[in-house]
């Protein structure tokens, strides 16, 4: 399929460590003359822009207090001059060369809105080898399509289930995203907008095969913050709690898949990522405990406090300290 373009869009701030890969995985695309780049840069102190300029890329700012995680992807969506559009984030590069040329044929179908692949995990030693990425069996494509109000047939357990959406990999009709925008809002934008697009009748495709590398540094901090965010927003949206997480269970399977790791990794950095993935798990655990027990009290106002307390600042998402 020969489009006359293809918009990508990249929201940034102080992304200095990773933004080159993931430009640079956009032009080594084989579909590159085909592709404009929009950054929204959200007042980057590092050396983002710098980097950025070494592309030619389209630059726009916004300020901070102004960012939205549904919005200011509306605002990429206003500036594109593409027919389709393509999402994803400052950390992320993607896997193969052909990739995004693969993603954009499924529009050849006119009744396609949005097409999402995965993201994944690299084999990297600045990376929890507990997470590493390997293929196991063939990556499927699926389609979600409920035309005819048959979305609202599902319960609501299937229905959140269906609108599993992810903005780092994620190529959207243009049209399709002007009549169905993303809401405002600082968590789950993706998600929103597929339960939207499946409620108004527009057929969605996920293909496995299209891959994403992406990670983000686990931190204590970190790890409780964002799945007490992540729990809060499909709670609040969705009207789904989550399930008390086997904390030994999935320690124990970290250690496991870290020693698999292990002709790979010193001595000190089967160590360190055995620690860490002991912290993350327990921040997991600690937070999903909190949310569940704060749940049991059955008060908006408590569980809304709650998020401000311990989330007043979204985290943002960095690379494990070299």
């Amino acid at each position: 399929m020969r489009l006359n373009l293809i918009s990508v869009v990249i929201p940034v701030r102080n992304g200095e460590a990773t933004i080159h890969d993931c430009l640079n995985s956009i032009y080594n695309q084989t579909i590159a003359d085909q592709l404009e780049v929009i950054i929204l840069d959200s007042a980057s102190t590092d050396d983002t822009l710098a980097i950025c300029k070494q592309f030619p890329v389209q630059i726009h700012h916004i300020q901070p207090k102004e960012f939205n995680h549904g919005l200011t992807r509306n605002f990429g969506a206003s500036l594109a001059k593409g027919d389709m559009i393509y999402y994803t984030v400052q950390d992320a590069r993607i896997a193969e060369s052909d990739m995004l040329a693969r993603m954009v044929r499924y529009f050849e179908d006119t009744t396609v809105a949005g097409v999402v692949g995965m993201q994944a995990v690299p084999s990297e030693k600045d990376k929890n080898p507990a997470t590493w990425f390997k293929r196991f069996s063939e990556p499927k494509m699926e389609v979600k399509y409920f035309p005819e109000g048959s979305f609202y047939k599902l319960n609501l357990k299937d229905q959140f289930i269906n609108s599993a959406w992810d903005n780092v990999n994620a190529m959207y009709r243009k049209t399709s995203l002007k009549l169905v925008p993303f809401k405002k809002t600082n968590f789950s934008e993706d998600w929103l907008w597929a339960n939207d697009a499946l409620k108004n009748g527009y057929k969605l495709i996920r293909d496995a095969s299209c891959v994403t590398y992406h990670y983000h540094h686990r931190s204590f901090k970190y790890t409780f913050k964002a799945d007490f965010i992540v729990n809060y927003y499909f709670f609040r949206y969705f009207n789904v709690k989550p399930a008390m997480p086997n904390a030994f269970s999935q320690l124990l399977r970290s250690w496991y898949r870290v020693f698999k790791k292990r002709n790979s990794l010193t001595v000190n950095e089967l160590l360190y990522w055995c620690s860490h993935n002991l912290s993350s798990i327990t921040a997991h655990t600690l937070s999903h405990t909190l949310f569940i027990l704060i749940c049991a009290l059955d008060s908006n106002m408590v569980l809304d406090r709650a998020y401000q307390f311990f989330c007043k600042q979204i985290p943002q998402g960095k690379q494990k300290a070299k």
